[in-house]
């Protein structure tokens, strides 16, 4: 099914009055997915595009029918696909080199900060847990305080040196678990911080397959009661 074939149709004229007005497709009309269905990963498929894939694409591929790459467009909120879509190798490079003049460029710019936090907790007789976290701090930051020392670190790393190891505490609690905590600072560049947003893009959710019909004719209904 074709996106906009159930869209509402309204009248529109140039003229204020309406005169010679005719009918064109609402496409300001607006239909989304429900937080409850986007949150229950029982009905999507998760795929992660490679270079040659277009939501068109994969729609052909998965749903058997490429005008149905509007449901994933809804599914993954994506509401402009020429700017949501990650780019491939070609198209990343001319992105650096137009963003920052080069890739060089790219590679050599700290674009920001982050703290990374590893805490390992190992019970007595029990399987060890690890949890990490991050913080990040923007590249206009000049020091930044180690929480655990509490002192101020304004020798930050560089990209030469990217990695700066903070104080690493470790302690025992009255259950006899052990919590041992490795805390660094990384510098990350413009470059790699673009190339992780950009792979991130390529996860996207696919509403599984024997659901897609049903997707139509709810979107079918939904249009219909806007009129």
């Amino acid at each position: 099914m074709q996106y906009f074939q159930n869209f509402p149709k309204v009248l529109y004229s140039f003229d204020p009055n309406l005169k010679d007005a005719f009918l064109v497709t609402n496409i300001f009309t607006r239909v989304q997915f429900l937080t409850d269905y986007l949150q229950n990963l029982n009905i999507f498929y998760t795929y992660n595009m490679q270079d040659h894939d277009t939501f068109e694409s994969i729609a052909e591929k998965y749903y058997g029918d490429a005008n149905r790459y509007w449901i994933i467009l809804l599914a993954n909120q994506i509401i402009n696909p020429a700017y949501q879509a990650p780019l491939n190798d070609l198209e990343f490079i001319n992105y650096l080199t137009n963003k920052y003049g080069s890739v060089v460029v790219a590679q050599s710019t700290i674009d920001h900060y982050e703290k990374v936090t590893v805490t390992t907790a190992s019970p007595l007789g029990a399987p060890s847990s690890i949890t990490t976290s991050k913080l990040y701090y923007s590249n206009t930051t000049y020091s930044i305080v180690d929480e655990v020392s509490n002192q101020t670190i304004t020798n930050l790393p560089t990209l030469a040196h990217p990695t700066l190891q903070l104080t690493s505490p470790q302690s025992v609690n009255l259950d006899g678990t052990t919590y041992s905590t490795v805390i660094t600072l990384n510098a990350v560049s413009s470059y790699d911080a673009e190339f992780s947003e950009n792979q991130s893009k390529r996860v996207i959710q696919l509403p599984k397959k024997e659901y897609a019909a049903q997707i139509e004719t709810q979107l079918k209904s939904l249009l219909t009661s806007t009129l």
